[in-house]
C-alpha cells in the first residue's frame, strides 16, 4: 500500500515538475520578446498591432500554464494529505 501511495505521489510531484519548466519557459520566451520588440523603435512603430495580438496570447498562455500549474500542486498536497491520513510515513510521502 505504500509503495503505490508513493507512486502516485512522485507522478504528481513529477507533472508538477513538468508544468514548472513549461511555465518558465514560456516567461522567458515573452521576456525575450518583449525586450527585443522594445528596443528597437522602428519595430514598434512598423507592427504594434501584431505586439500587441502576441502579447495578449503570451500573456494568456502564461496564466493558463500558472492556473495549470497551481492546480498540480493543490493535487499534490491533498494527495499527500490523504496519504497522511492513511498512516503512510513521512519519508514515503515527500
Amino acid at each position: 500500500m505504500y509503495d503505490e501511495w508513493k507512486k502516485k505521489i512522485a507522478g504528481q510531484k513529477g507533472q508538477v515538475d513538468m508544468l514548472t519548466r513549461e511555465l518558465d519557459v514560456t516567461q522567458r520566451e515573452y521576456r525575450l520578446r518583449s525586450a527585443a520588440f522594445y528596443a528597437d523603435a522602428g519595430n514598434r512603430l512598423r507592427n504594434s498591432g501584431s505586439w500587441d495580438k502576441e502579447d495578449a496570447q503570451y500573456k494568456q498562455q502564461i496564466d493558463q500554464k500558472q492556473k495549470a500549474l497551481d492546480s498540480a500542486k493543490k493535487q499534490l498536497e491533498d494527495m499527500q494529505d490523504q496519504a497522511r491520513k492513511a498512516g503512510v510515513p513521512s519519508g514515503m510521502r515527500e
